[in-house]
């Protein structure tokens, strides 16, 4: 709450979600939770697991070999 008081936007970066604990021990903390995936290394199905208490935010698709 202190910082909420001193900062507009705070992010703050944990270890991949489902690997460790990290992620659902801040996420009750959070306001929303933005995803970074891969291409070829997650399916949209990990978003079935979110939280209420920390609606997705966004999702950044990464390693996309666009045309």
């Amino acid at each position: 709450e202190k910082m909420r008081a001193e900062y507009d936007v705070i992010l703050i970066d944990t270890a991949p979600y489902g690997l460790f604990q990290d992620a659902a021990i801040i996420a009750p903390m959070c306001d929303g939770a933005i995803y970074v995936t891969g291409k070829r290394h997650s399916s949209i199905s990990f978003l079935r697991v979110q939280k209420p208490d920390c609606p997705v935010a966004g999702i950044i698709l990464n390693m996309w070999e666009g045309s």
